[in-house]
């Protein structure tokens, strides 16, 4: 009965651990089947915006940082107001692996980057979808870079992101209530 005594304690032990952290899982999205056009320029900017085909009509990268990789999508403008992706890469990240997507933009963890998706009307920020500082690290938001070529500064990759927060003016009548981007595509160069 003694003998039983410390493995009846370390099953017990070993059954009250709780992991808090989430398991990491290798990003997956179904989007083979997804039927939208082909992108129609040669850097481009594509995905799935709350389940409806979305294309971004230019795309580049914003070369004003010398710290961060910056990925810029831009919309057309509706009614003056257009809408405009960011995806930004810290510097201490390998482009290699796969890099998730939360958090704060000033955070500088390896491979973890962070997304913004904002409205502009006459150079005024008028409304955003984004992380908060302190959201916890879902794993379902991600980005793969499947090409960078650092002598023409080419970007291509893949994406999605699912915003926690939204805070929008109320005029900006065409934003949607929540904003999801899935099977997310990009092909981007330095302008």
């Amino acid at each position: 009965m003694k003998h039983w005594i410390p493995l009846l304690l370390l099953t017990l032990l070993f059954l009250g651990c709780k992991d808090d952290e989430p398991t990491v899982q290798t990003p997956t999205a179904d989007c083979e089947d997804v039927a939208c056009p082909a992108a129609t320029q040669e850097f481009y900017g594509t995905g799935l915006m709350n389940g409806a085909c979305w294309e971004a009509a230019w795309v580049g990268i914003d070369t004003f940082s010398t710290t961060e990789l910056n990925i810029v999508m831009t919309e057309t403008a509706v009614d003056g107001i257009y809408g405009r992706l960011y995806l930004i890469v810290n510097q201490v990240t390998n482009l290699l692996d796969t890099i998730w997507i939360g958090g704060d933009s000033n955070n500088m963890t390896p491979n973890l980057a962070y997304a913004w998706f904002y409205y502009i009307e006459d150079h005024s920020i008028v409304g955003d979808f984004t992380f908060r500082p302190l959201d916890v690290l879902t794993y379902k938001d991600f980005l793969l870079i499947d090409y960078f070529n650092a002598d023409t500064t080419i970007v291509e990759g893949r994406f999605q992101v699912h915003f926690p927060r939204r805070l929008i003016n109320p005029f900006v009548t065409h934003a949607p209530d929540s904003m999801r981007i899935e099977c997310g595509r990009f092909r981007a160069r330095a302008l």
